[in-house]
């Protein structure tokens, strides 16, 4: 894994956190245009760019894998298409991840099958309780924090 990069992402989150755009972190949505009426499942507050994205989206943002499109969602630049739209595996190759990795860092643990590891259930928890966007911004700050202390094993 890359930590420098993991670092700078955790930067991001933090100049995130405090911004306009802190609605658009969400870990139910890569990185997609927001469309249609709110609230939609997952979806709480309308960000100003119309995008919602998780670590990966936003990990594809910081190290500069992809842009925000002016409608909204993330387009990868050429150089990152593998199949097309693909956030979690350029995310991935960025970071410099294996599987392990990343099924670690970009999913809760209830969204991988059984036996899967994901978020601890601490930061699941915290996320899923938090109230603004701010607070859960404030939980992927600390859970990349982790990820980065345990080198990836947790």
């Amino acid at each position: 894994m890359n930590k420098p990069a993991l670092r700078k992402l955790v930067r991001h989150l933090i100049k995130q956190r405090k911004s306009a755009e802190a609605a658009r972190f969400n870990m139910k949505y890569f990185g997609i245009e927001v469309v249609g009426h709110y609230p939609r499942e997952g979806m709480l507050e309308i960000p100003a760019c119309h995008t919602q994205a998780c670590l990966a989206g936003e990990a594809v943002l910081t190290l500069n894998g992809g842009f925000l499109k002016r409608q909204g969602g993330i387009e990868l630049y050429k150089k990152f298409r593998i199949k097309g739209f693909d956030i979690e595996d350029t995310a991935t190759k960025l970071l410099d991840l294996t599987h392990e990795e990343k099924r670690r860092l970009f999913f809760f643990m209830s969204m991988n099958g059984s036996g899967m590891k994901g978020w601890p259930d601490q930061f699941e928890t915290e996320y899923n309780l938090a109230m603004t966007p701010a607070d859960r911004i404030g939980v992927a700050i600390r859970r990349v924090a982790h990820f980065i202390n345990t080198d990836g094993l947790e």
